[in-house]
């Protein structure tokens, strides 16, 4: 498609448009062909399909996701006790429009956006302040960046790995694209911003670095570093083309990617989604699934001429349940924060219930820890006594934890005489991946010995803000960031990112140095001291291996930071059977690798 351009003169020949040193992609099968377009959907307003199916950073995780691979980057090496990181780009990459990427646009990124108060009014982030300072960025020429910390940060690679946080938007921005629409070079940019109607600069400014998470407010002649660029965006459907500079080249040596478009149009719920995957309307899909409609699935597969392969989910526990230990209900803190009322409550969970209904048996039951991969998982951990269901001893934890007394319907009750009531909150799910079900059994597992319990299913933004202003007592919830991303970003694994219920009021404790929150007991203080020393040394050093053990062994041991249930569960993959070199073997599916970075679809191709 790009050769009467080059006939043209209106775009260079290929060689002109590759990097010294292209990445090379093994392909599945064999090599692709030219041509066609990837037909895809999504039931979520924002589509953001769209931008995770064609995105590239400086690193990406394979399947494993045990190391991150080089992505734009040609590589990276660390230096100064884990202070320095070098990263080293491919020379000649250029941006969709032909410009050349470089540290120019690494620079421009942190000189005047991350550190701009204007654009950036809450200041660095936590990750640009290891060790109390904040970093030094330094392009040491245009091909090569180092960025140095106050303190050791070697999590800053387990982190980098997934596309997302080593991409566009997060380390660099096209530079100069965005100048027009940056004050410090662009006298008039108040008059552009009016013109355009925003009410400053600064919302102009923001809007034109979007990469595409909200997918309808990308704009279109923003430069790209992803294989294919966005040419159309609509409420219900957006459209991609191959991005002609695109840096990758399979091995013999034929620009990717093979496939000319990708259409992603979106569905107006999960059901119509369904039913245009079991129709074969759509090419490929590994996120838009649920293990619990694996039947439906394979029954149309036949008539509408696909296949369904399953990955296995980096998840320890796909159905969880966390207890506010700040709980607002004084009653409910104390009995949350008692280790027996955790063991109880694991006790009397039906584990292979719940694999056999929603798993078709294909799951297993875990430690609340990150993925036995890692090289600090101890095997001993899968045989504690609380992952048993045992009635019997379910009923010695409450009964240890204080909950002796019983009304007449034969619920436990609290010691002001209410009953133990327990709204279990979740988010509804756009996959529909079984949360009711889930909630259900768990009911009936929780009646059994004396708790009740009540499901509400609500909107994310409700969960997000019930978490915020503390009001939650009880979440269900999956638990990602499990795998090695969860070192530099561990979410609910540690006292820093995202705020879990079950230690929110002590993280904010740490973050403003005891002046908010919670001062956590010794045993906390513990953990806190232990985490920094585990993100300060190599993930595959020894260090890490014996720090790593010791830090969640302890959670292991309290049932924290959640009770889990069952995990590394089937996730279905739907591909049509004329979409070829799609891998269909050792799959994963994990956001840790931001679910579709590990297949490669640069190398996908069409045969009809």
């Amino acid at each position: 498609m790009l050769a009467d351009l080059v006939k043209a003169g209106k775009l260079p020949a290929v060689d002109k448009r590759l990097p010294d040193n292209p990445k090379v992609v093994q392909v599945v099968d064999k090599i692709g062909k030219y041509g066609g377009t990837l037909r895809m959907g999504d039931p979520q307003q924002q589509m953001d399909t769209a931008l995770r199916i064609r995105h590239n950073g400086l690193f990406r995780y394979d399947f494993g996701i045990t190391k991150p691979e080089p992505d734009l980057a040609e590589g990276y090496a660390w230096s100064d006790g884990y202070k320095t990181l070098t990263l080293k780009l491919r020379k000649g990459l250029k941006w969709s429009d032909g410009t050349p990427f470089t540290t120019a646009d690494f620079m421009f990124n942190w000189e005047k956006v991350l550190n701009n108060k204007d654009i950036t009014p809450g200041g660095l982030g936590a990750e640009w302040k290891v060790g109390g300072q904040p970093a030094e960025w330094k392009a040491v020429d245009d091909y090569t960046l180092s960025i140095t910390w106050a303190a050791a940060n070697p999590t800053a690679m387990d982190r980098f790995g997934r596309t997302h946080f080593s991409g566009d938007n997060v380390l660099f921005l096209p530079a100069n694209y965005m100048k027009k629409f940056h004050k410090e070079f662009n006298p008039d940019v108040e008059k552009l911003a009016t013109a355009e109607n925003f009410k400053t600069w600064v919302d102009l400014f923001n809007a034109k670095r979007q990469q595409g998470y909200q997918a309808v407010a990308w704009p279109l002649d923003r430069p790209t570093m992803d294989c294919w660029v966005p040419k159309e965006t609509a409420t219900t459907r957006i459209l991609l083309e191959r991005n002609p500079y695109c840096w990758q080249i399979d091995t013999e040596g034929n620009q990717l990617p093979y496939i000319d478009k990708v259409e992603i149009s979106l569905m107006s719920d999960q059901s119509v989604m369904d039913l245009k995957l079991t129709s074969g309307d759509f090419d490929f899909e590994p996120r838009w699934t649920a293990a619990d409609k694996l039947t439906l699935y394979r029954q149309s597969e036949a008539k509408s001429n696909y296949k369904t392969y399953i990955a296995k989910q980096l998840e320890p526990s796909s159905y969880s349940i966390m207890f506010n230990l700040f709980s607002k209900d004084a009653q409910l803190k104390e009995l949350f924060n008692k280790l027996p009322f955790r063991e109880g409550v694991s006790n009397a969970i039906n584990r292979n219930q719940i694999n056999d209904v929603l798993f078709f048996n294909m799951g297993a039951v875990a430690p609340p820890a990150p993925v036995d991969s890692l090289p600090w998982f101890d095997p001993a951990w899968k045989d504690k006594p609380y992952l048993k269901y045992d009635v019997a001893r379910a009923n010695q934890k409450l009964d240890e934890a204080g909950i002796t007394k019983k009304d007449a319907q034969g619920y436990r009750l609290l010691p002001d005489g209410k009953r133990v009531s327990l709204i279990l909150e979740t988010s509804l799910s756009s996959a529909g991946q079984g949360w009711a079900k889930f909630c259900e059994l768990l009911t009936a597992d929780l009646k059994v010995v004396g708790v009740e319990s009540n499901c509400q299913l609500q909107e994310p933004a409700t969960i997000n803000t019930r978490t915020a202003a503390n009001d939650m007592n009880v979440q269900l919830w999956s638990f990602g960031r499990a795998t090695l991303l969860g070192r530099g970003q561990p979410d609910s694994w540690a006292f820093e990112g995202a705020t879990p219920l079950w230690n929110s009021q002590w993280r904010l404790w740490k973050d403003t140095s005891g002046k908010e929150g919670v001062e956590p007991p010794q045993a906390i203080k513990d953990q806190m001291a232990l985490w920094d020393q585990f993100k300060k040394v190599p993930s595959d050093s020894p260090e890490a291996k014996q720090l790593g053990a010791k830090y969640y062994g302890w959670m292991v041991d309290n049932v924290l930071p959640f009770i889990p249930t069952i995990g590394y569960g089937p996730q279905p993959v739907i591909v049509h059977n004329r979409l070829k070199n799609v891998p269909t073997k050792g799959l994963t599916w994990s956001s840790d690798h931001n679910f579709y970075a590990p297949f490669h679809a640069e190398q996908f191709y069409i045969e009809q």
